[in-house]
């Protein structure tokens, strides 16, 4: 996966760093936004991982974690395909909403997005997507955290 995002960045001013999240190699307080996009699925401690975030985040800075949402018909798609060998989905760890909220020490905002279903009307999604926010539902299929860390004193 690394080599064939190495194409597609090529030219661009990106470094690439490869790294284990639950032992970042970089120095604490060294970013002021971290973020992991489908990544803690694959992690079993996922808690150490997040620590890492808030680790090399610098103080006022932000953590965000985006994952699928273990409630969602997405994840149960998806945990029935590695059941039956699907090879990537045979291995995944998907969270709740509550789980995710447990892996920081520190309050945060948790939210959920795509409540529409994979065979859904294309011309509907909007408003079923627009009802799922109002109804403030815990199913969406993107799980969303975000913490502030606090500013030390």
């Amino acid at each position: 996966m690394l080599f064939r995002a190495r194409e597609k960045i090529e030219g661009y001013p990106f470094h690439m760093v490869l790294g284990d999240m639950k032992n970042l190699p970089f120095a604490d307080h060294t970013f002021d936004k971290s973020i992991s996009v489908t990544a803690i699925e694959f992690i079993k401690d996922a808690r150490r991982a997040v620590g890492e975030l808030f680790r090399v985040t610098e103080p006022g800075g932000l953590i965000v974690v985006a994952t699928l949402n273990s409630l969602s018909p997405w994840a149960t798609r998806r945990n029935m395909a590695g059941k039956m060998g699907h090879p990537l989905f045979g291995h995944v760890i998907f969270r709740s909403p509550d789980e995710l909220k447990r892996l920081s020490p520190l309050d945060g905002t948790i939210k959920t997005a795509i409540h529409f279903q994979k065979y859904d009307d294309p011309k509907q999604v909007k408003i079923i997507e627009k009802n799922g926010q109002f109804k403030n539902l815990n199913t969406g299929a993107f799980l969303i955290a975000r913490w502030e860390k606090p500013v030390e004193t």
